[in-house]
């Protein structure tokens, strides 16, 4: 509930607020540790999920990566919306501490997953993040591609944060070509 609460990720609304998982991150660390504990992965990457946003902002990023990675190698049965969610957290961290090209073997594996699923959303925010990436490595014309597949699907769903990155990703591009 806390991490619901804090608005911690693309699907949350409203402010976020990073303080309050800051302060509580000894009973986050607990919860993960006892859904760890339980053999409850499911529940371990609602947790972790649910304050995404923390892990590369105000929380412990390497621990943020390194907990994504044992639970991507523990939990192989995991599958659907909960395995996408897990390796878009990896994909994050990773993006930030590590290597962009790791963590966009992340963002890779979160689409297919999204896909398989069938969830618009998690497919319309791997499209845009993915299409970031595109667009760092001066893939234009491939950034553009992925941001229009994503529109396509925030039509269909509402998701207030993403639509401000899809918007700002579409000034990127139109600036990157002089518009």
């Amino acid at each position: 509930a806390l991490g619901v609460s804090a608005n911690l990720n693309i699907e949350g609304e409203g402010e976020q607020d990073h303080a309050v998982v800051t302060a509580e991150r000894d009973n986050v660390m607990a919860a993960l540790g006892w859904a760890r504990a339980r053999g409850d992965a499911e529940l371990e990457v609602r947790i972790f999920a649910a304050v995404e946003n923390w892990w590369v902002t105000a929380g412990p990023t390497r621990e943020g990566m390194r907990r994504a990675i044992e639970l991507i190698e523990q939990a192989a049965d995991l599958a659907g919306v909960r395995r996408a969610e897990l390796f878009r957290v990896a994909g994050n961290n990773t993006m930030i501490i590590e290597s962009e090209e790791r963590g966009l073997a992340f963002y890779e594996e979160s689409l297919a997953e999204y896909r398989r699923a069938g969830d618009a959303g998690g497919i319309a925010t791997m499209l845009v993040r993915i299409g970031f990436s595109a667009h760092r490595h001066e893939e234009i014309e491939r950034a553009r591609v992925l941001l229009n597949e994503a529109r396509q699907l925030l039509q269909r769903v509402e998701l207030p944060r993403l639509e401000l990155q899809a918007l700002t990703l579409d000034g990127l591009i139109a600036y990157t070509e002089g518009d």
